[in-house]
């Protein structure tokens, strides 16, 4: 999931906060499991996982958030619980090669 979205926030921590809390407020079965700063083409960002539940299937997923230039950027991966060892090696192959064009 790629997704990139006008954003009133300027700052990083600001639109990660944001997020956060819209996930913890409407996602089913929501648990946090880390928060990470790292960097995507030179650009601050937030590593975010967490746990939720659809219907009768748990999910791991892992988000990035960066902002740039106006405009808040989300890279997204989810898996069952039961999958996302296999997969976490996929996901991060591809959440590592992400760039934005300028």
């Amino acid at each position: 999931m790629v997704t990139k979205e006008s954003v009133s926030v300027q700052s990083l921590g600001s639109y990660s906060e944001l997020r956060i809390q819209h996930l913890s407020g409407t996602t089913k079965d929501y648990v946090s499991i880390s928060t990470e700063e790292l960097t995507i083409n030179d650009i601050s960002a937030v590593k975010h996982t967490y746990t939720e539940t659809n219907g009768t299937t748990s999910y791991k997923t892992v988000q990035e958030y960066l902002v740039d230039d106006g405009s808040g950027w989300l890279f997204g991966f989810a898996c069952s619980k039961k999958s996302f060892d296999f997969y976490k090696y996929t996901f991060n192959t591809a959440l590592n090669s992400f760039r934005l064009l300028k």
